[in-house]
């Protein structure tokens, strides 16, 4: 199954913006705690509203793509920004501006450093709402409407994403070590130059990939305006099948959000557990790896089952027994449950001193 010259382009540029904000995602809450002196508690609240604004700011993101500014402006706004948050940590980070004397400070009254940290980290999330939501959207653009080729579009897609969130935590643990407070600057220096790495590709390919099969421009155009152009006419009453879709989208979003209120704790709490509890000496070579190394495991996993998830579903198919978005959903929040319930044993009744293996 052939995809076009475009799709991949997408997923190159979509994989570089994967690498810078998987950089940030790793570094955050170690910087806050090494560097900045933030309490744990406080640095994984604030993780949680930066990932938050994410998703927030991509209503925002999508609305401006959809009404004025179209897909490719979007897009470009985003990168730009990540680069911009990128380069201020980046500053922020430099030796220059760390101060040994800044454990103790305020609730309430933060630093210069502290305060440029909290600008980059809003800069940041503007700028991956826009990147994501209107990058997301190109893929359905390449293909028709009952192109079998969109779901194997998508997998591919997350492939390439994962690659990129892979590959940050493993350059992050080998550039910072472990947690090294000056070497913090040079993990979000590599961010910043995968970001515009993404921009180079971006604006190179754009114009000769980004076109639908009759050679036309995808994403120049607000579809609002489209819409208008093409006279389309909603009804003013939903049907049946459309409120029953509203139902499958609303059912869908309940388990999304249960499923990132749980995954997503790899950045945060997972991180500061082996930071603090875990054992981190490999065996056999007998050297320390950094706790931020761990969340490569993750995506690691997914590169590995992609192609075999694909061929295994794509199989099933083939003999009349494919399996549901919804099955595919339950069984992913089922073995979610599955590994928590495994890390609360591991961890129960622990000592503030006790160290368990990194098994």
């Amino acid at each position: 199954m052939e995809h076009p010259k475009g799709f991949y382009m997408l997923s190159s540029a979509t994989m570089l913006e994967s690498f810078s904000y998987f950089v940030f995602a790793v570094i955050l809450v170690l910087y806050m705690t090494d560097v900045l002196h933030f309490t744990d508690s406080f640095s994984t609240y604030f993780f949680g509203i930066a990932y938050g604004m994410t998703y927030l700011f991509q209503i925002v993101g999508g609305y401006l793509s959809d009404r004025y500014l179209g897909n490719r402006k979007v897009v470009l706004i985003g990168i730009i920004l990540i680069a911009i948050a990128q380069l201020i940590f980046t500053y922020d980070a430099s030796p220059y501006h760390i101060s040994a004397n800044m454990a103790n400070h305020s609730t309430f009254l933060y630093t210069n450093q502290e305060i440029l940290f909290l600008i980059a980290v809003i800069v940041m999330s503007i700028g991956v709402s826009f990147f994501t939501v209107s990058i997301t959207s190109f893929i359905s653009l390449f293909y028709k409407e009952d192109s079998k080729l969109v779901d194997s579009a998508f997998s591919i897609f997350y492939l390439f994403r994962n690659i990129g969130g892979f590959l940050a935590p493993v350059v992050v643990s080998s550039v910072v070590g472990i947690h090294d407070p000056k070497l913090y600057q040079y993990g979000f220096l590599y961010g910043f130059i995968a970001i515009i790495a993404c921009l180079i590709l971006f604006l190179a390919f754009k114009n000769k990939t980004f076109v639908s099969v009759d050679g036309k421009p995808l994403g120049v155009t607000p579809s609002f305006k489209l819409q208008k152009e093409n006279k389309q006419k909603s009804s003013a009453k939903l049907s049946r099948s459309e409120i029953s879709n509203l139902k499958a989208i609303a059912l869908i979003l309940m388990a999304v959000i249960v499923f990132l209120m749980f995954s997503q704790q790899i950045f945060t709490t997972i991180i500061l557990f082996a930071k603090q509890h875990v054992n981190n000496i490999l065996p056999i070579i007998n050297s320390q790896i950094s706790p931020s190394l761990y969340v490569s495991i993750n995506p690691l996993f997914i590169i590995i089952l992609t192609p075999i998830y694909l061929k295994l579903f794509h199989k099933l198919s083939e003999k009349n027994m494919a399996v549901n978005t919804y099955t595919k959903i339950g069984i992913g929040l089922l073995l979610t449950g599955i590994a928590f319930l495994v890390l609360f044993i591991a961890t129960h009744d622990l000592n503030a001193n006790t160290k368990i293996n990194m098994v």
